[in-house]
């Protein structure tokens, strides 16, 4: 079965000027949440959260 590229939507978010992280683990993730959680509410603009997950092995749609 043929793998579709991967497409790094941080990478296209903050080429359109939309600040955006790259999340590649869990505790990552935690240190993120932590870190966005509490001043979610005063942001002005969209963040994006880009987090890799592990593909699955099939995909039956």
């Amino acid at each position: 079965m043929a793998r579709l590229p991967e497409v790094r939507l941080s990478a296209l978010a903050t080429a359109l000027g939309c600040p955006a992280e790259r999340i590649s683990s869990y505790e990552q993730l935690l240190e993120t949440f932590d870190d966005v959680l509490p001043r979610l509410r005063g942001l002005d603009r969209p963040l994006l959260l880009d987090i890799d997950v592990a593909p699955e092995r099939e995909s039956n749609p």
